[in-house]
């Protein structure tokens, strides 16, 4: 790496802070003291947090926000930063910032402090590093080995459409099979996230987050349910297995904490929790952002890590786009605790293998002087191996003709295989929807002109997580059409849903007819491996007249192809056939 690499390093020392700026490779390093109140500092962030949330809950205007933020950081640089540091700040070109501070200055939002009329996070990539009297157990980093593994937990408590959208956007733009394969589980409870947690390299969480300034140990994730996944049951993780490389919490206030205190574990909050447990990078927010504004942070920050970049710069990369282009400050909010020159992808993953094509003149003359002396026998030998050569080209041919005779085979058997299995499917939830229409009132359009779709997958798949890929794609071909609305429930085992319902209809029946929604179409979903293929068969069906919109499509995917790159072929003829 070629990057430059700045250290800040910060230390209390009673009521003065110790403060050094210097390249990494530097012998000697000299500091400067700067007189501090620390409670005073403390108390202001506290109201700068305050308010902020309390503008973003009240819809306050966004330019006030924007003057509130640089007025903070502004007051932060003049109480910090001694004006030697500052002038250093204002004239280096370093890459990235490491921010080393001790565990009673944590909790101050250094990124937001001004230098030279711009953020130091709009300045460099920066993360922080801490240094802390709390007992933790130091171990080697598993390597980095493509593909990645990568768990998406979006919207566990179901009132967050737009999280949703998130994992949907994040799937699709990283469906690049050999360097990360996703999967997406949002039911997981907190027990269950746990035992399967160091089995994955990274963790994208979007949902709601809960913060506890009392009581640390109380924050965490809500997950599905009244479930919780709480820095108590986070910090228990340590130690016993590696730790995912990425932590990305994308939840309002996920990273906000307060003084890291010596050895009580009731006082870790998330990110602290998190940290100690051994996860290398952790991203979260300093104060409550909008659920837009997270959506496009999160798909930005992802697409930048697949191009190579580092999590520095994937963030920092992220912040500028969003400054640009969005009236929100929600992109001040990230922060980033751990290395930020980490980098997951290299730079020429995607690079082809360059062969030189010179030609020694030396040989070349050589070589041309073994052609002019060819004989009778060379000629004779030559005729011999071409011989050899076309009966080898005979045999490859017949080869193929019957590989391909019994390739096809394979796929009509298991196109019937899926033919029988959405059949099976189809049977079972137009049964469940005719008995539940005798006893109960069927509701078949919303309040909109949209046309609502229910999506359902059998899979006989030998990768469980096709199924998910697959979905994910038809979905965001979709999901942003103004015609269409996608349910929430789509890609559930709708089935168990009905049957659920159709047994609350029946015990309630001496009361009102229970209504139940109908969608206006289902489109079934079956996919079965067959060699080097996946055979994918959709069905759309309309509800109502029960029966198909046009005719079974059949879809077969190369495996060797990411999902993504093949979305076309899987969706033109079915979003033909739904205009």
């Amino acid at each position: 790496m070629n990057d430059k690499i700045l250290h800040l390093d910060v230390t209390t020392n009673t009521n003065f802070l110790n403060i050094s700026l210097s390249y990494a490779n530097a012998n000697i390093i000299g500091y400067k003291k700067q007189l501090v109140l620390l409670n005073k500092i403390e108390s202001r962030c506290h109201e700068f947090i305050h308010t902020l949330n309390f503008a973003k809950r009240t819809n306050d205007q966004t330019k006030s926000l924007m003057d509130t933020v640089k007025q903070f950081g502004q007051s932060l640089c003049n109480d910090l930063i001694p004006i030697e540091i500052k002038s250093k700040l204002m004239n280096e070109d370093a890459d990235y910032l490491i921010l080393s501070i001790d565990n009673h200055l944590v909790n101050i939002p250094w990124e937001l402090i001004i230098i030279n009329n711009h953020f130091l996070c709009e300045i460099f990539s920066m993360g922080r590093k801490i240094k802390t009297p709390q007992t933790f157990i130091e171990r080697d980093r598993k390597q980095i080995r493509l593909p990645l593994q990568m768990l998406i937990i979006a919207n566990p408590r179901g009132d967050l459409k737009t999280a949703t959208q998130e994992a949907i956007d994040i799937c699709s733009d990283l469906d690049q099979e050999k360097i990360i394969q996703i999967s997406m589980n949002s039911e997981l409870s907190a027990e269950a996230l746990c035992e399967n947690f160091q089995s994955y390299d990274i963790i994208h969480f979007a949902g709601h987050a809960s913060y506890h300034p009392q009581s640390p140990h109380k924050s965490g994730w809500q997950l599905a349910g009244e479930d919780m996944l709480t820095a108590a049951k986070i910090h228990q993780m340590t130690g016993n297995s590696f730790m995912p490389f990425m932590v990305f919490s994308n939840a309002c206030q996920s990273a906000r904490t307060e003084k890291w205190t010596q050895n009580n574990y009731d006082e870790y909050g998330i990110a602290n929790a998190f940290m100690a447990s051994g996860v290398s990078a952790y991203i979260g927010t300093h104060w409550d952002i909008h659920d837009e504004s997270g959506r496009i942070f999160a798909q930005e920050f992802y697409q930048n890590i697949v191009l190579g970049c580092s999590v520095g710069k994937a963030i920092k990369n992220t912040r500028l786009k969003l400054l640009k282009s969005m009236p929100e400050i929600d992109w001040a909010a990230y922060v980033l605790y751990g290395d930020p020159c980490v980098t997951f992808v290299s730079d020429n993953s995607y690079r082809p293998i360059e062969f030189s094509h010179q030609l020694n003149m030396q040989t070349e003359s050589s070589l041309k002087k073994q052609l002019i002396s060819l004989n009778l026998n060379s000629i004779k030998e030559i005729r011999h191996w071409f011989t050899a050569f076309l009966f080898m080209i005979i045999c490859s041919i017949g080869i193929i003709i019957i590989h391909n005779y019994y390739t096809q085979d394979a796929v009509i058997k298991v196109k019937k295989i899926l033919i029988t299995m959405t059949d099976q499917k189809q049977q079972r939830i137009e049964s469940l929807f005719k008995e539940l229409a005798d006893i109960a009132v069927p509701v078949t359009s919303s309040q909109t002109d949209k046309i609502n779709i229910e999506m359902l997958v059998e899979s006989k798949h030998e990768n469980p997580k096709m199924e998910d890929m697959i979905l994910a794609v038809i979905q965001n071909k979709f999901v942003r059409h103004t015609n269409y609305r996608i349910l929430e429930s789509s890609g559930q085992s709708l089935d168990k849903v009905l049957e659920a319902l159709l047994y609350k209809t029946k015990l309630f029946e001496k009361q009102e007819p229970i209504q139940f929604f109908m969608p206006d179409i289902i489109i079934f979903i079956a996919l079965h491996n067959c060699g080097s293929k996946s055979i994918v068969l959709l069905r759309p069906v309309h509800v109502k007249h029960q029966s198909l919109l046009d005719k079974n499509i059949f879809v077969e995917l190369n495996n060797d192809a990411s999902i993504r790159s093949q979305r076309e072929k899987l969706t033109k003829e079915l979003a033909e056939i739904l205009k």
